[in-house]
């Protein structure tokens, strides 16, 4: 995918080179930012109702933090099977678990600009990208109890209470020995795109100009692994809510980007 975006840069670059005095054949580089992070893109006016880009974005990998709270949840497995009075000793279970979200989006597009009038236009195309879009981990240990409530209660009784975990939108993250999650958020990694905009991608009467797109990735919906295994698929739940539990139900991504564009030919 590298390879074929400088390739296309390459070939702009070279065919505006060819056809700087045609009035419609124009080449422009630009910088964009938004959802999916910021960017670098290169594109054509073929004709002043069709423009073609290709580019990069990158969202930086840094962690996001969100706090979730299973403590009444599994209280109330421990109360009922009552494991005070068995002298059963358990890690416990803290009030607040600290949970990291960590996006992995870097992404490369091709996408046709259809300019009707002016410049708004329609937008056809398809994103590129990695399976796995972001990772949400522990690495504190804290859920140890809930370790144990799960392989030591739930697991030798016969009863049909689910296992103890974080819920992101029906899909149970339980924690390994150790008391942590590390879980994957996997989609396609081909994402058709369609969506409209203002502005050109290729400036027409002038040198810089900027443009504002709008649109929807389809990527299908997301399916998690937790610790290198698909994850149990129980009732939805509303004890974990952030991004990364809303994305999960969508099998779309929303696209808001706002580029800073400029014709070199």
């Amino acid at each position: 995918m590298k390879k074929a975006f400088f390739t296309l840069l390459a070939s702009a670059c070279s065919l505006g080179a060819s056809a700087q005095g045609n009035e419609f054949f124009k080449v422009g580089i630009g910088l964009n930012a938004g959802t999916n992070g910021i960017g670098l893109d290169a594109s054509i006016g073929l004709t002043r109702f069709v423009q073609i880009r290709g580019g990069v974005s990158y969202v930086p990998n840094m962690d996001f933090h969100a706090k979730t709270n299973i403590y009444n949840e599994a209280e109330a497995v421990i109360n009922a099977f009552n494991l005070g009075h068995n002298n059963i000793s358990f890690p416990g279970i803290p009030q607040d678990i600290d949970v990291k979200i960590q996006p992995n989006m870097t992404t490369y597009h091709a996408l046709l600009d259809l300019y009707p009038s002016g410049s708004f236009h329609f937008t056809v195309g398809a994103y590129f990208g990695q399976e796995n879009v972001i990772r949400l981990y522990t690495d504190d240990g804290s859920m140890q109890g809930i370790h144990f409530v799960n392989t030591e209660v739930i697991d030798r009784i016969n009863t049909p209470i689910d296992h103890l975990g974080i819920n992101v939108a029906g899909n149970l993250l339980t924690p390994d020995a150790q008391g942590n999650i590390d879980a994957v958020a996997k989609v396609q990694k081909i994402r058709p795109y369609f969506g409209i905009g203002f502005g050109r991608a290729v400036p027409r009467k002038s040198r810089v100009g900027c443009s504002l797109d709008l649109g929807v990735q389809y990527w299908g919906k997301p399916k998690y692994e937790n610790n290198g295994l698909e994850t149990e698929v129980v009732p939805s739940t509303n004890n974990f809510e952030s991004l990364a539990s809303t994305l999960s139900t969508l099998p779309i991504y929303p696209v808001v980007t706002f580029r800073l564009c400029g014709r070199i030919f």
